[in-house]
Formats: C-alpha cells, structure tokens, sequence
C-alpha cells in the first residue's frame, strides 16, 4: 500500500503511515489524525452528559417533601387525596354511660350525711347543746324573751345547715370531678343527659327539685327503680343523670 501524503509504500494491514502518520483507510485519505480529533466550526465540542443542541432538557418531577426523622431528613409520602363527594372521617363514638343503680346512690348519700354532720358539729355545739336540758313543758314556761332566743338559735342553725348543704352539693356536682365526697368513694358522677357536666345553677336546680322527692314520702326515690336511665323524680326535673365515673 502506497501512503497518499508521502508516497511511501506502507504494509499491507497498516492502519497509517510509518513516515508521515497519515491515515491509510479509504475515508480519510490524506487527513491528519490530529487534525480529525479536533473540534471544527461547523461542529462545536459539547461536554460530557450535557444535551445535543435543538433537543429539550427533559423536566425532573419535584422532589417530595422532607420531614425530621432521628436519622435527620427523610422524604415523607403526601397524604392520599380524598375521592370527590367522600364522607368525611368520623370520629369515634364516645363510651356508652352506664347508669348508677340504686343501692350505689343510696350508699353515696349515706356517706355525704356522714360528711355534712361532721361540718355541722360546731353549729350543734354554739347553739342546739345549750339546749338540751330545755324540754318542751319547760319551753312554755319560759318568757317569751328566752323562747325567741331558742327558736332564733334553732332557726339560725337550720338556714346555716341549709346554705352549706347546698353549697356542698353545689359546687361538689359542678366541679372537674362532677360528684360530691361520697360519690365519688363509690365511683358515681352527676351528669346532664349527654353525660356533660352541669354547671352551678343546675345543681342548685337539682337539690332544690330533691324537696319534692322527699316530700313524697320517698316515691320520689323510688322512680329510679322503674326509670330507663335510672332517674330520680329530682333527676328528671333537673334534666341530669347519675353514671357511673368513666375513669
């Protein structure tokens, strides 16, 4: 093989020339190789990765969102889309009232008598212990003076008596705890009839409504037996319930 550059005979399976280094294959005769391996005008040199010209950079989709983690950032998962006209979620129910029974209150007003009496010592001892040796034949022998002084006592310790029960009851069923000291020792609570705590005026309400309860010689009482949701003629009055507490 002749080279076309130099006319210098080549071998036969060489690929360029020994003398010059032109290329000896058919569609580079006469071409310098180094010349062939650099960038021309018409066809400018692009870098590595980088798109041929007139083709679009394709779009990379968002990157989701980032969230802490013990590791540091890790990317989260959005929430799934909730379908077009689907309920929305419901929370669950709230736990059903179970209904105190009737032996449980009346263990429960037993202990708040136990409690009230202890708080009306100090009034039986200022005004009733004077009293005791004052019998009704020696009542209507006194002056009218001294007879007035023991109703006053009598009267002042039962209005006294009267506001502190109510207070008690009062504010003890409106509190956090929804139930007086012996209520809550047998583990019962007054509640409204969504089993919500009342507020003052109601429980005033309902002591106020307990009158009638036993001013009919306990029949009042009695209608817890016979009552659905275990009410007192008082409780039904008052609008209230007695659950047992939840907690």
């Amino acid at each position: 093989m002749i080279c076309p550059r130099c006319s210098v005979e080549a071998r036969p399976d060489a690929t360029f020339c020994a003398n010059c280094g032109a290329s000896l294959s058919p569609g580079f005769a006469g071409e310098d190789p180094a010349e062939r391996t650099l960038p021309t005008a018409e066809e400018p040199s692009v870098p590595a990765g980088a798109p041929w010209p007139g083709t679009a950079r394709p779009e990379l989709p968002p990157a989701p969102p980032m969230a802490p983690s013990l590791s540091g950032w890790e990317p989260v998962a959005p929430p799934p889309a909730m379908p077009f006209g689907a309920p929305e979620p419901v929370a669950p129910p709230a736990a059903a009232l179970i209904y105190a029974g009737f032996w449980r209150r009346l263990w429960a007003a037993f202990l708040d008598g136990v409690v009230l009496w202890a708080l009306s010592v100090p009034f039986i001892i200022m005004w009733l212990l004077p009293l005791t040796n004052v019998n009704m034949e020696q009542y209507e022998g006194l002056p009218s003076d001294q007879q007035m002084e023991i109703f006053g006592a009598c009267l002042l310790y039962w209005l006294v008596t009267t506001l502190m029960e109510f207070l008690y009851f009062g504010l003890f069923e409106s509190s956090r705890r929804r139930a007086t000291l012996g209520r809550i020792a047998l583990g019962i609570q007054v509640t409204d009839v969504h089993g919500n705590r009342i507020g003052l005026g109601r429980a005033f309400l309902r002591r106020i409504a307990r009158v009638l309860s036993v001013f009919t010689f306990g029949i009042g009482f009695l209608v817890s037996l016979f009552s659905k949701r275990r009410q007192t003629l008082h409780d039904l009055l008052a609008g209230t319930l007695v659950v047992r507490d939840p907690s």
